[in-house]
């Protein structure tokens, strides 16, 4: 649940790893030297730590300078350079690739999960109405439970299981050896183990589906990074006498060395393997390999390579490759996080005063971020006291947090009234930014303004909406029949739009007209409803109050879940925190724009006609006005949150862009 990182350590970082060559008290210097000197400001050992200081060299981050390393070279022929140049990039590419099965496996089951409940849940309300809600509470809270208690298990089978994982991977590729940890049934695990890859994966894929406040990416990275430190354990298993015989035999027996560190990749990238594995993840799930390999330079390795950078790259894209393949099947595409991105005609508005308003809520957002963080230590600090020694108070612990956060996110729904699913939602504010799927209900094409003066000259046919005088006056003032560039949306008829749809709302009890704003937050699933927060081109499908009370209690019920004996991320909890604050202040932007800026032109918002919309000149006066879209402030929150907790910045931005 921690947000910072390790700092980055110089080669005596790695002592502990050599002790082995010292006697005890030599040791004993070392490390009441090395813990000084971290304890307090970094300074230079004076002349009687010298000899302790530089007595201890870690090579962990560069390659082997010897003439051992020389002979090996001198006697390797062209093609078994070429193999030992070939064989890491092999190994990497089989290492993306399965990763990205992995991480695609995990989201698809928990999507096959989380579908069935939403669908039970729909039916249950389909049937029998606002009568359902009490039995959607026993179903919603008995299959929360049920999860959840199983996926805390598995953090007793490997204590690395719980939380994000994240802090141990960047503590070990810091230069951090971490010990096994005796589990609860007595077992030496190590954090890097088969036995934590399984269990975490399973707990992973319970808890992110129990319903509980929390998303499944950083978990992903702590897996990735886990299987590429197996893939290394692999290799090392070539060492010693098999390797012998293997260089042996590729140098015609002319040298024997020990080649731990020779074949058939440097043993000493074994922390580059760990940071490729993460970023891989990061790749497979997200369909973001920029972002992997940024993930990879900017957080996670220690000393950067130009090898590094190509094998994180074939990593990223080999994940990217195998995700792209994938995904559009009907059960994996559900769990994965992308957003559709609008492919109409009128989506860059923006001016100075955007700018200075992105700021203002950057800076909330960040505040945001760090207050979640002061409470999420605050907690984990407590819970280290009076729970985490307690295996019955942490199961208890899980269990009250489900009861209670399946119960809010059921009655909150259940008290919240219906919003109508009427055209207005997407023209009252809006300016036409909106995806191909939303635009088309109401409107059977984007045309120019010649084209659509012929369109409407057809009035009466092919089911061409017939125009009232009013309408054709403005048809003949506003729209230019000579220009063949500026491009209009041609309306339907209000009678072939008796609602619309936006694929991810929660009908809840409201029928197939209507939809239920909190039903569509706290029942739909963590990807959906981030999906619908930033949804651009419909301004008003969530109201103040709406997005006001989730983004509190959502809050706060993420920041106590963060530190609980599961395995969770904060990657979907920090974009609906953000996306909610976002949208809640552009909603408070739009408002004050719309009231000293906008030209209603005689028409009523709340009620007007597709006609009205296109042709009187109120969606003009917007555009004209610069009206800010909610959808993109719910996007700068989100980064600005996420920026807040995780301190990070270019992987972050490339984040966001490759996901929208």
């Amino acid at each position: 649940g921690g947000s910072g990182r390790p700092r980055r350590r110089h080669s005596f970082s790695r002592a502990h790893e050599d002790h082995a060559v010292m006697d005890e008290k030599e040791a004993e210097e070392v490390d009441h030297l090395f813990h000084t000197m971290h304890s307090h400001a970094m300074r230079k050992p004076v002349e009687v730590e010298q000899k302790a200081y530089f007595g201890v060299e870690g090579t962990n981050y560069a390659r082997p300078d010897s003439m051992a390393a020389d002979e090996v070279l001198k006697h390797l022929t062209k093609r078994n350079k070429m193999v030992a140049d070939m064989s890491p990039k092999i190994i990497i590419v089989l290492l993306g690739l399965g990763v990205s099965l992995l991480v695609n496996a995990i989201l698809a089951l928990t999507a096959v999960i989380e579908n069935w409940k939403i669908k039970l849940v729909a039916s249950m309300l389909d049937d029998s109405g606002d009568d359902a809600w009490v039995s959607v509470w026993g179903v919603w809270a008995a299959v929360g439970v049920v999860c959840a208690l199983v996926g805390s298990f598995f953090v007793f089978v490997a204590p690395a299981v719980r939380s994000s994982g994240i802090p141990i991977v960047l503590a070990f590729l810091n230069g951090a050896q971490l010990p096994s940890v005796r589990n609860r049934f007595g077992k030496m695990v190590d954090p890097f183990d088969v036995t934590t890859l399984l269990a975490k994966a399973a707990s992973t894929v319970l808890t992110v589906a129990s319903g509980l406040f929390l998303g499944p990416e950083g978990p992903l990275i702590h897996m990735g990074a886990i299987m590429g430190r197996r893939i290394v354990a692999w290799l090392q298993r070539l060492t010693g006498e098999r390797a012998n015989k293997v260089l042996s035999a590729i140098t015609r027996g002319r040298v024997k060395p020990n080649t731990e560190r020779w074949f058939p990749v440097d043993m000493e990238q074994r922390r580059d393997f760990v940071a490729i594995g993460a970023g891989a993840a990061i790749s497979g799930a997200f369909s973001a390999p920029l972002a992997g390999v940024l993930f990879v330079v900017e957080e996670a390795a220690s000393k950067i390579t130009l090898s590094l950078l190509e094998l994180s790259f074939i990593a990223c894209a080999s994940a990217f490759f195998l995700t792209w393949s994938i995904k559009d099947s009907t059960f994996i595409g559900d769990g994965h996080v992308k957003f559709g991105k609008p492919a109409s005609s009128f989506c860059s508005l923006y001016n100075w005063k955007d700018g200075f308003s992105f700021l203002v809520l950057a800076i909330i957002g960040g505040l945001v971020g760090a207050g979640f963080n002061s409470i999420v230590v605050r907690l984990n600090k407590w819970r280290q006291r009076a729970v985490n020694p307690f295996p019955a108070r942490q199961i208890l612990e899980v269990f009250v947090l489900v009861v209670v956060s399946c119960t809010v996110a059921v009655v909150i729904p259940a008290m919240w009234a219906c919003t109508e699913s009427k055209p207005q939602l997407m023209m009252q504010g809006g300016v036409g930014c909106l995806q191909e799927e939303h635009w088309t209900q109401l409107s059977p094409a984007l045309a120019s303004h010649a084209d659509a003066v012929k369109f409407y000259e057809s009035s009466g046919t092919c089911n061409t909406p017939s125009l009232s005088a009013r309408e054709a006056e403005w048809l003949a003032t506003n729209v230019d029949a000579t220009d063949h560039e500026k491009l209009i949306y041609v309306a339907r008829n209000m009678s072939e739009i008796p609602y619309i749809t936006f694929q991810n709302e929660h009908h809840g009890a409201c029928g197939a007209a209507s939809f239920n704003e909190m039903a569509t937050l706290f029942l739909k699933g963590g990807v959906k409803a981030v999906t619908m927060l930033l949804t651009r081109g419909a301004p008003h499908i969530f109201s103040l109050p709406a997005l006001f009370i989730f983004f509190v209690v959502y809050t706060l019920l993420a920041a106590y879940t963060a530190g609980t004996t599961l395995a969770s991320g904060l990657f979907i909890p920090h974009l609906l925190i953000g996306g909610s604050l976002g949208r809640l202040l552009g909603l408070l932007d739009l408002w004050l724009i719309t009231e000293t800026c906008v030209d209603n032109h005689g028409v009523d918002p709340a009620n007007m006609s597709v006609l009205e919309w296109t042709l009187s000149g109120y969606r003009e006066s917007l555009v004209s006005c610069v009206v800010p879209d909610p959808g993109t402030y719910a996007m700068i929150g989100a980064a600005a949150v996420m920026a807040g907790s995780g301190r990070i910045t270019v992987f972050l931005a490339v984040v966001m862009l490759e996901l929208t």
